[in-house]
């Protein structure tokens, strides 16, 4: 908990102050970023026969009720977003330009997402997921890594906990096969 005080006090006091205008765009691109998922995400389930097939309905419990679930969460965030955004454009805001800088790590988490899915075929579940978060506890932490290994050790021990959690419940209490 000390850790992630840590990086949201560094967090606030080094970010750059976010016009009313920028903050209307980058709502909208958030938004649409949101629905693109969620879109995806949806065709991914409707196309899933299997999974379609063992569930009765979208609400009854089975395995695709979290995922229905997650999906219309996006949905009503996404559209909550783009309203936002264009209810403060349509309020006088003229928008600028995005600041496309600031988006560096929405860009590499698709990126690391596609590679995380690639990479769980040849390492497996365990190995990737532990890449993956250790790389981005790593990266989230930046800032204080520099203070010594102990972080470190934390970031990493933290990623092998999550890794282990997450293939305990899919694995032996859901009993979903992972790769």
């Amino acid at each position: 908990m000390a850790l992630l005080a840590i990086a949201m006090t560094n967090r606030v006091i080094s970010e750059p102050e976010v016009t009313s205008s920028d903050q209307a765009v980058q709502d909208i691109l958030a938004g649409m970023f949101f629905l693109f998922w969620a879109a995806l995400g949806g065709y991914g389930l409707v196309s899933n026969d299997q999974l379609l097939a063992s569930q009765g309905s979208m609400l009854s419990a089975g395995p695709a009720l979290i995922p229905g679930l997650t999906l219309a969460g996006l949905c009503v965030g996404g559209v909550l977003l783009l309203l936002k955004g264009a209810w403060s454009i349509r309020a006088g805001y003229s928008p600028d330009r995005p600041n496309w800088h600031q988006h560096g790590y929405a860009v590499a988490m698709v990126i690391s997402l596609l590679a995380l899915v690639g990479s769980m075929q040849a390492a497996g579940f365990l190995i990737s997921t532990f890449l993956f978060c250790s790389g981005w506890l790593l990266t989230l932490s930046r800032r204080i890594a520099r203070e010594g290994l102990r972080v470190i050790g934390i970031a990493i021990s933290c990623a092998a906990l999550i890794s282990c959690v997450i293939y305990l419940v899919f694995v032996e209490l859901v009993k979903v096969p992972l790769p």
